[in-house]
């Protein structure tokens, strides 16, 4: 799964803000980065873009580009995973999948691993020893319910003070049922700290009561968080 994060093209846009005091004139250029992950209709990422294939508008009108890149970087992640109630029978399919995205780490990579329910869970270090990443997925447990947006938030505290790209992954099968922080806190983090959101939504089926069976949705707000981050959104 290491093409969730590699394909990210960073635009820097420059503009210019000039304030006049008689009888000296003051300029300030404020630098503005723009991660993007770029999908077709069918939802393939799109490699091998250049610099005019890009427009960045403010307020409509277009700025000029001064710098692109498009190229491997190192990242810094935290691999969040839903350990709720519903996903129960589910719990070794993600555990295997999160395997999966672990072992393609580069070397240059780093991450920690971490579980949410009604208590958040962090492995506590950030590490490139795959090994050691794979093992902390043993040591997480499972509760309800289900604190989503307080986890994703924290997943960007955790990263804050780490140089290069960050980016959160975050995997869940349903809503947020319990957290005290709202989407909007965890967008304005993201922003705040440049954080990358990648999120995998599962649908999945779990047992409420005698010969009753629920269905679940992934959380609707998934997909905002991707697209307003530069990060993706998966659904399976």
């Amino acid at each position: 799964m290491r093409f969730l994060v590699v394909p990210a093209f960073v635009l820097v846009a420059a503009s210019i803000v000039l304030a006049q005091q008689e009888p000296t004139f003051k300029s300030s250029t404020r630098i503005v980065s723009v991660i993007a992950t770029v999908i077709d209709a069918q939802g393939r990422l799109v490699p091998d873009l250049q610099q005019e294939d890009f427009t960045i508008l403010d307020n409509g009108k277009p700025q000029s580009i001064t710098f692109f890149e498009d190229e491997v970087r190192p990242f810094t992640a935290v691999v969040m995973l839903d350990f709720s109630a519903s996903m129960t029978a589910n719990l070794e399919l993600l555990k295997r999948a999160s395997e999966q995205f672990l072992i393609r780490l580069l070397p240059q990579d780093k991450a920690q691993v971490g579980a949410f329910s009604d208590k958040i869970q962090l492995s506590g270090k950030f590490t490139g020893d795959r090994d050691d990443l794979i093992g902390a997925l043993k040591e997480l447990q499972f509760g309800n319910p289900t604190r989503l947006y307080d986890a994703t938030y924290q997943s960007i505290d955790e990263l804050k003070a780490v140089d290069g790209r960050r980016v959160v992954v975050v995997f869940t099968d349903g809503d947020d049922t319990d957290s005290r922080l709202g989407a909007g806190d965890v967008l304005e983090s993201a922003k705040d700290h440049e954080t990358m959101i990648y999120a995998i939504g599962l649908e999945s089926t779990f047992y409420i009561g005698p010969g009753r069976m629920q269905r679940t949705r992934p959380d609707r707000t998934l997909r905002k968080f991707a697209d307003e981050t530069g990060g993706g959104y998966f659904e399976l």
